[in-house]
């Protein structure tokens, strides 16, 4: 019996969907680069952000790029990966900030975690087994 994301994974739809995906995690992690990259810029935004810091922004902005690379390949692991260690420690509290720029933030980190979710629900089965493999029946 095959899962409703198996049918995903074998129609038409589902490259479709992927790529969507990917898309949505390219758009949300560029947009959320550049914020950071203004938080760094600007000089009025680097006093809002007190003991968090340049050190942490620029952190965070490496993590905005590196969320764009791993959609683009559509790596979902990764793209799990750059979501946790965004939104755990600062985009949850960015989402509760007065500041709308910051609110934006977290509202990113969330629309990403959409995007690794539909690539990681969408991504290829591999269905190759290698004669090395302890399960496979080779020759």
């Amino acid at each position: 019996m095959s899962s409703p994301a198996d049918s995903v994974n074998h129609s038409e739809s589902g490259g479709v969907l992927r790529t969507f995906g990917r898309l949505l995690g390219i758009v949300a992690s560029s947009i959320t680069a550049l914020i950071w990259l203004a938080v760094l810029w600007l000089p009025s935004e680097r006093d809002v952000l007190g003991h968090f810091g340049v050190v942490g922004a620029a952190l965070m902005l490496f993590f905005a790029i590196l969320g764009v690379i791993a959609a683009h390949h559509g790596h979902g692991k990764l793209m799990l990966a750059m979501f946790l260690a965004a939104f755990l420690p600062i985009g949850a509290f960015m989402l509760w900030t007065t500041q709308p720029m910051y609110r934006w933030l977290g509202l990113l980190n969330l629309i990403y975690l959409g995007a690794v979710i539909i690539v990681r629900v969408t991504r290829p089965k591999d269905v190759e087994t290698h004669s090395n493999d302890p399960g496979s029946a080779g020759p």
